[in-house]
């Protein structure tokens, strides 16, 4: 489980008044924004909002495709039907278009979790079936803005660059210039806020009301490999205690032995590891498929470049 997370420097009462002047005179703050996480809070959706009037079309073609091959698991209604397929409110055109396409829907069997295989549908297809699924339960929506939307998202970062002091490129740039005072706050991994707790440096980890991006990482076993014997003693080593308690205390990552506890009270604390939907909103994004992803990242580039 991992998330970024706000550093910021804390140096007592006096320091807080300097911090406020600076922030104030917006000229000497210094901001280092993660490229990705600037780019997911401007070009993000808004959680559980219906979809725009002029996706119509884009609905009424999932309609189609749902009721022609959907509709017998799940319901006229999206409410599922039983011993065939779930409920689908709620699940939002992300989940949707997720499962679709990477062919994990539809289900050869009831189970937990589909495999991957060869999608039935097109993209486009899955993209239709999930607006046709947001239009009627809602959930959190696939980002997926028009490209006028955007070049507008894009010039907004380009108005705001004026008040970022660097783009960090390394883990070791950012906290040089932490360590340094040349910044103040920083987007940055939770690893990070470890690290300079070790160096003595007074820093806290804040929770910005725009939330952090969250994913979950996983074990693979990959096709040929010559020790597949030894996968499940591999995976049950990194699921117990004793090593999720080492993520935790040494890389700031929570993990989901729940037996575990991190050294570190404030440690706890930060990472929520109490609250089972800290990687989740409403109070973290956590991370999915954008299907136009290389473009995003372009204009990205262009945001920097400028």
């Amino acid at each position: 489980m991992r998330t970024t997370t706000t550093l910021s420097r804390s140096r007592g009462r006096s320091a807080r008044g300097k911090l406020h002047r600076r922030i104030a005179g917006a000229l000497a703050l210094g901001i280092a924004l993660l490229s990705a996480g600037a780019l997911y809070t401007v070009f993000a959706p808004q959680p559980q909002t219906a979809i725009a009037q002029d996706d119509s079309q884009l609905v009424a073609q999932g309609q189609q495709v749902f009721d022609n091959h959907c509709i017998s698991c799940h319901g006229a209604n999206l409410q599922g039907v039983t011993d065939r397929g779930p409920s689908l409110i709620g699940v939002g055109s992300a989940a949707t278009y997720f499962q679709v396409s990477s062919g994990r829907m539809p289900l050869a069997r009831q189970e937990a979790q589909g495999e991957r295989k060869k999608p039935l549908y097109t993209r486009e297809q899955a993209q239709q079936i999930g607006a046709y699924i947001q239009s009627l339960g809602g959930g959190p929506e696939l980002p997926n803005q028009t490209d006028a939307q955007l070049k507008r998202s894009q010039k907004l970062l380009i108005s705001k660059k004026h008040l970022v002091r660097m783009i960090w490129s390394s883990e070791t740039e950012m906290d040089n210039a932490f360590a340094s005072g040349d910044i103040w706050i920083a987007l940055a991994w939770p690893n990070d806020w470890v690290q300079m707790r070790k160096k003595k440096l007074k820093v806290v980890y804040m929770h910005p009301k725009e939330k952090p991006i969250a994913w979950v990482g996983m074990f693979m076993l990959l096709k040929g490999t010559s020790r597949p014997h030894l996968a499940h003693a591999y995976v049950n080593a990194w699921s117990s205690k004793r090593s999720a308690k080492w993520l935790e205390d040494n890389y700031g990552y929570g993990h989901a032995n729940k037996l575990a506890r991190p050294s570190s009270s404030d440690l706890l604390r930060a990472l929520q590891l109490t609250n089972p939907r800290a990687v989740t909103l409403p109070n973290a994004y956590l991370d999915r498929d954008v299907p136009r992803r290389a473009l995003y990242a372009k204009l990205w580039e262009e945001v920097k470049a400028s």
